[in-house]
């Protein structure tokens, strides 16, 4: 689950393959985001403006969706297992991700937008920016800090 930025609404992932997007106040669910998932929802995070929120799979799929329309803008592939964890950098130009497949993974959190606006219709984007490898422990949670030093959490083991 995330907080939007405004601090009304909750974004939560389901295993019915959609996103929610919950009144906090009312308890009741403003924004539905289906369609562009075929497998179960395993983390979700939104933008720092609020816009645009992202969600990963458990196929190791991430699909960038704008809030205002409720439409998938893009569908980001590069993982090869579950996507345990999502944040956008503070101001929204990155996202990074960390997965099962032991890798983190740093996207082009506004490109894909501006690439759906030129296509006219969501877009693909195969490869992550940059991507690191953990070796063979998975990433559980990567965080942007306030002056946008990416941190990632995985398993110690001896």
């Amino acid at each position: 689950l995330a907080w939007h930025p405004n601090a009304h609404y909750l974004a939560t992932g389901s295993s019915d393959c959609t996103i929610r997007l919950w009144d906090v106040q009312t308890g009741k669910a403003v924004r539905v985001l289906a369609g562009a998932h075929k497998h179960k929802i395993s983390s979700v995070a939104v933008s720092p403006n609020g816009k645009v929120a992202a969600s990963g799979a458990v196929d190791g799929s991430i699909t960038l969706w704008d809030l205002d329309s409720a439409k998938a803008m893009a569908t980001l592939a590069g993982h090869q297992g579950p996507v345990w964890t999502l944040d956008f950098d503070r101001y929204g130009a990155l996202l990074a991700s960390g997965g099962a497949d032991a890798t983190v993974g740093l996207w082009d959190g506004n490109g894909a937008a501006a690439l759906q606006a030129a296509q006219g219709g969501p877009c693909l984007a195969a490869n992550p920016l940059r991507q690191y490898e953990t070796k063979d422990t998975p990433v559980y949670n990567v965080h942007f800090s306030r002056t946008n030093l990416l941190f990632a959490m995985t398993e110690f083991t001896s």
